[in-house]
């Protein structure tokens, strides 16, 4: 008698879970479907150049190695009428013949929207591809660890675009990520420093990417993604899972069981 109810038990909660399991996935993938449409993320191609010198829509671009009034390590970047004089990781090779020495904290990017898997040149008929200098600053006072990697918290981006159209020039912004409170370290330091937060999913965010070590890279993950939207899906998806492993140790214990030998008359 105990073992039939040990075998009905087992096959119930293995069916009832199996059952909540699959409402559970569908429900969870339908939810998934809806916030990617909802909210498709942007993509963005990007594809990095090394030379020193190019053109952008005719008008000559060059970067070299220079020091600053302190005597750090910095690159002139010229763009038409328009330079800067910007601080750098000092590379391991002063003036070598291309920017390879940098690409740890230094990359030339072009990059464009991306729809369906497609990268998209023009948008209404204008040009949609945007040229921008990445270039990551130590943390204050680290300047002059070996490849500046102490305090990675604290580092932060200029995002140097090359305006296209009009009269070319040279659009800075310093960024920095978020801390895990979604503060910026550098205004807790200064409240008075002009930067910026890096969003997520943003072109930002990916070109920030490109001027660190990738180890280091493969630390920076989105906090809002489709799990968000996912609510009882997930936790119902996990608990039946549950259920079904415990269904089916009850079966396996039920056939386990041995009927108990009738006494001798």
């Amino acid at each position: 008698m105990a073992s039939s109810r040990l075998g009905t038990a087992g096959l119930a909660v293995t069916l009832g879970s199996a059952l909540l399991f699959i409402v559970s996935g569908v429900a969870m993938a339908l939810r998934i479907r809806d916030y990617h449409d909802a909210s498709p993320p942007p993509q963005f191609y990007f594809k990095a150049a090394t030379d020193r010198s190019f053109d952008v829509d005719g008008v000559p671009v060059s970067i070299t190695d220079e020091k600053t009034a302190d005597g750090r390590a910095a690159v002139r970047i010229r763009y038409g009428t328009d330079e800067a004089i910007v601080p750098v990781i000092a590379p391991p090779i002063e003036k070598f013949k291309d920017l390879t020495g940098y690409e740890e904290s230094l990359r030339v990017l072009a990059f464009a929207p991306m729809v369906a898997g497609r990268v998209q040149t023009e948008v209404d008929g204008k040009p949609a591809v945007r040229l921008v200098i990445v270039v990551r600053h130590p943390a204050v006072e680290r300047e002059n660890d070996p490849s500046a990697l102490v305090g990675s918290k604290l580092w932060t981006f200029e995002l140097i675009e090359l305006s296209r159209g009009g009269t070319p020039g040279l659009v800075r912004r310093t960024m920095q990520f978020r801390d895990r409170k979604g503060d910026l370290p550098a205004l807790k330091a200064d409240s008075t420093a002009d930067v910026r937060p890096i969003e997520e999913r943003s072109w930002e965010w990916q070109a920030a990417l490109w001027a660190m070590p990738k180890l280091y890279a493969s630390r920076y993950k989105y906090k809002s993604d489709a799990v968000d939207s996912m609510g009882w899906t997930l936790p119902g998806a996990g608990f039946s899972m549950l259920g079904v492993i415990i269904g089916a140790a009850l079966l396996m214990a039920h056939k386990a069981e041995r009927p108990r030998a009738v006494p001798a008359a």
